[in-house]
């Protein structure tokens, strides 16, 4: 039993730093050699978890599904309603607050996504497979907004959605570009008095329409 709880703990430790370097160097400019340094280990020790470092980066990639299932997702259902949980969404600390030895998953898709997403099939399926998940379900919480009265029922679902997404990677981007965390929430906070205050009913039907 201790041997497999070792085994276990040991195989997450390479995954938690691969995860890291990916993350600051992107896939194709992380090493063998700066995995083994960043865990301890040597080659066998590595070799006894994991075939290869393409066998390694698709675990990687599911550490960012299991990110959007255990925690974004489970945060955005303490929302009562559809407003609730896309201000939810919109009022969430970003990747740019984290330093750089910790996780920053957003950041993390995006590189991995710019870098791989042309010239890895497997890897490419699986990253468009996690961005399709996080659009979806933005949809539903738009439509549910729109089936129960509180947004708009003539805006565009795959668009708000779009620009939801789209602004939260941009804003964390932007930010740590700038080193200046602060910028992703000022960008967020005005998306969210906009968008929100554009596709509630009743509210405000003049600069969104014809955008969403």
């Amino acid at each position: 039993m201790a041997k497999s709880t070792k085994a276990k703990d040991t195989r997450q430790l390479i995954i938690n730093k691969a995860t890291l370097l990916f993350t600051q160097n992107g896939y194709n400019h992380t090493t063998l050699s700066q995995i083994l340094d960043a865990t301890g280990l040597a080659k066998g020790g590595f070799y006894f978890h994991f075939k290869s470092k393409e066998d390694l980066g698709g675990e990687v990639i599911n550490s960012l599904d299991n990110y959007w299932h255990n925690e974004l997702l489970p945060n955005l259902q303490k929302g009562s309603d559809a407003r609730e949980k896309l201000e939810i969404m919109l009022s969430s600390p970003g990747d740019c607050y984290n330093s750089p030895d910790c996780t920053r998953p957003i950041v993390l898709l995006f590189t991995l996504a710019t870098e791989l997403i042309e010239v890895h099939d497997e890897f490419s399926k699986r990253l468009k497979s996690i961005f399709a998940e996080w659009w979806s379900t933005l949809e539903c919480i738009i439509n549910q907004g729109k089936s129960a009265g509180i947004f708009r029922s003539d805006i565009n679902t795959n668009s708000v959605a779009a620009i939801i997404l789209s602004n939260i990677m941009g804003a964390n981007l932007l930010a740590l570009l700038n080193k200046e965390p602060c910028l992703f929430q000022k960008q967020l906070s005005s998306l969210k008095e906009v968008l929100l205050h554009g596709i509630a009913v009743n509210q405000y039907d003049g600069v969104m329409n014809g955008v969403i």
